[in-house]
């Protein structure tokens, strides 16, 4: 994502010119037809009056150039405010983050019901790579897609900008998205998948940059046992809850640049339950209770107004507003 280079205000200023001699032009060749068609006597007042008009209608031609050339001014004078617009919210985007660095970990459910969550995701990753690696001096990104046997992995490794690795970097990183896919039926081990996530960042310590925690899934840490071997237990206890809960809490209260963001994601366990024509809830595990939770992993570093509607539709609004704050 690229901010388009500022147009040149001397090729627009010439092709303005241009108009205006044009229309000087016209005037000018005009009056000295007029002038010796009038001067040669000619075949009398008819012909005068033949010519001139011929001169109201160039001069109406003239006026229609003129207006034309007063729009594409005030059109050139419109783009040039949106073109300063743009490069003035660039340059506010950059002035707010905070760090020249910046550490972000993934911890995402892909278990078969993310379909659209694993979707979403992986778009919007892609515009905030490309973006944030033109903006933060370094930029690292890891992802750990959780599931009980089938988990994947992207170790924490820094994007460049497309012009500093010729976009070897993007390109590694858009490859291992394009496999993240949803696989087959499991239990979602989340209050590993933190551990697993939050123990991935450079210690504080030694890295005065911010990072960022994103969690993505469609169930709470309410699973047990195993959906593969059919011993599938779950377990809606605040206990469970205040487990995972704490893990994440313990990270993000190691140091003040540190930002969680919970985002639930309901749409493909829905779309499964309406194809499959199964009851509610069936594959959408304690739907209210995981819901709630990944509101409360939000509230970590947001105010209640930024964590009620957090969805597939709109993860990249959270992660620019974690890195800004």
């Amino acid at each position: 994502m690229r901010l388009r280079p500022a147009p040149d205000a001397g090729s627009f200023y010439e092709s303005f010119s241009d108009l205006i001699f044009g229309v000087l032009a016209i005037f000018v060749l005009l009056s000295m037809v007029f002038v010796v068609l009038v001067q040669s006597g000619g075949r009398g007042g008819e012909d005068v009056a033949k010519v001139q008009q011929e001169l109201e209608t160039q001069k109406e031609a003239a006026r229609v150039a003129r207006e034309q050339a007063k729009e594409k001014l005030l059109e050139s004078r419109e783009t040039a405010r949106q073109l300063a617009q743009a490069q003035s919210q660039s340059d506010a985007l950059k002035s707010a983050i905070q760090t020249n660095s910046l550490q972000l970990a993934i911890a995402v459910d892909r278990t078969n019901s993310m379909g659209e969550g694993l979707k979403a995701l992986i778009e919007t990753l892609e515009t905030f790579a490309d973006v944030m690696a033109q903006y933060a001096t370094t930029l690292e990104v890891t992802i750990y897609a959780y599931h009980e046997s089938q988990p994947a992995r992207y170790g924490m490794k820094r994007i460049h900008p497309r012009d500093k690795d010729s976009g070897r970097s993007l390109a590694d990183f858009s490859k291992f998205l394009a496999g993240l896919l949803p696989t087959s039926n499991g239990i979602a081990p989340v209050t590993s998948a933190l551990r697993e996530a939050t123990g991935s960042f450079a210690d504080p310590g030694s890295f005065g940059g911010a990072q960022v925690l994103m969690v993505v899934g469609d169930v709470g840490p309410f699973e047990s046992g195993s959906a593969v071997g059919g011993a599938f237990g779950l377990d809606v206890s605040s206990e469970r809850e205040a487990e995972a809960l704490a893990v994440v809490r313990t990270w993000r209260d190691g140091s003040p640049r540190r930002r969680v963001i919970g985002v639930y994601t309901d749409k493909g366990c829905r779309k499964i339950e309406q194809d499959s024509r199964l009851e509610a809830d069936a594959v959408c595990h304690a739907s209210q209770a995981s819901r709630e939770f990944f509101r409360k992993l939000c509230l970590m570093s947001s105010a209640e107004r930024h964590c009620r509607n957090i969805s597939e539709d709109a993860m990249l609004v959270p992660l620019f507003r974690a890195i800004t704050k």
